[in-house]
């Protein structure tokens, strides 16, 4: 038995098809965006209110 999709996988897929340019920019922004944050001190980090636990959720959102 096959399960239907969810809403984010849907968006996902069409996203994917749809513009596959844009998705692929996204993508190297939000890995771009982890290697640079994670390059950070932990200092560096707080000083900008972030923890290194916060770094992929920061870097999700330039992803959608």
């Amino acid at each position: 038995m096959r399960r239907g999709r969810t809403n984010s996988e849907t968006k996902i897929l069409e996203e994917t098809t749809m513009n596959p340019i844009r998705y692929a920019k996204n993508w190297m922004s939000y890995r771009r965006t982890i290697s640079e944050l994670g390059n950070l001190s932990n200092q560096a980090l707080s000083d900008i209110g972030i923890t290194r636990y916060d770094i992929r959720n920061i870097a999700a959102r330039s992803f959608r």
